[in-house]
């Protein structure tokens, strides 16, 4: 095989989500084409675009109380040595504060990681509160009739999966690029074969 691989970040394919994962694609040497990646759409989809048309969200997760106190002051996407300060002077220490980001609003949203442990977690940019079920599918670009166990399950899955509209940039991409070229060339020559 002819294997390429680069890193691909999901917000540029239309997915409110900063999330940069490494691909992997690999074309048979008798296809005679190098593996290609998409390019991106240009187009990257704020965290308050995400939401927008969601109707009044209700906590599905409960917020410490000093984190809710501590939320007032968190800058939105702020560093890891910030909100390590930030918890020392609310909560005593500086655990789960690498994970837990508060969305901005202007932007994509920070990766979502698949646990959300202690109080780690992304915060909505607007309210003291975490990121509901429905706003997690939004951010990684489920549909919002996607049907989840509950939300445990729900971030496992969303923090584990190729989000939809990247897998979708991307399975075009080999598609239009290596699949039909290759098949139209010999599906041309068995029409030139067959009289």
């Amino acid at each position: 095989y002819i294997v390429k691989c680069k890193p691909l970040n999901a917000a540029n394919y239309g997915v409110p989500q900063n999330r940069q994962r490494l691909f992997f694609i690999g074309c048979r040497p008798d296809i005679e084409r190098s593996p290609e990646f998409p390019m991106p759409n240009g187009k990257r989809i704020s965290a308050s675009e995400a939401f927008r048309g969601l109707p009044k969200q209700t906590e599905d997760r409960s917020m410490k109380p000093w984190l809710k106190l501590a939320w007032k002051v968190i800058p939105p996407l702020c560093g890891s040595k910030r909100i390590s300060e930030i918890f020392r002077q609310y909560k005593g220490s500086p655990g789960s504060s690498i994970s837990t980001k508060k969305l901005d609003p202007g932007k994509p949203s920070p990766t979502l990681i698949k646990s959300e442990i202690s109080v780690s977690g992304l915060m909505h940019y607007a309210e003291p509160r975490y990121l509901t079920t429905a706003e997690l599918k939004r951010i990684c670009g489920f549909p919002d009739d996607f049907i989840f166990a509950d939300r445990k399950s729900a971030c496992e899955r969303l923090g584990n999966s190729v989000m939809p509209l990247q897998m979708k940039a991307i399975a075009e991409t080999i598609k239009s690029k290596i699949l039909e070229p290759e098949f139209g060339e010999k599906q041309a020559l068995l029409n030139q074969q067959t009289p």
